[in-house]
């Protein structure tokens, strides 16, 4: 039972990535994910996998096709 076009909804990010380089930080992200996520355990033994920390500039939420609801972060807000 497909619900009609007018319920989709839709969440758009937008954002600056930054590669983790820190070697304590990425360890810590890893075990983190470990933790919540152990079906994950042969991707993150993947040796060249990076981790990546992204700064939330905005966030638009689409509700159904006519309904736009957008927020920008000012600068001091980003954590």
């Amino acid at each position: 039972d497909k619900e009609p076009r007018g319920k989709m909804r839709a969440l758009t990010i937008n954002g600056c990535a930054t590669q983790i380089h820190d070697i304590e930080e990425a360890g810590a992200v890893r075990t983190m994910l470990l933790n919540r996520h152990p079906h994950l355990q042969r991707l993150l033994a993947q040796p060249d996998i990076a981790f990546i920390r992204i700064a939330i500039e905005a966030v638009q939420m689409l509700d159904g096709p006519l309904e736009a609801y957008r927020i920008q972060f000012s600068p001091d807000t980003k954590g």
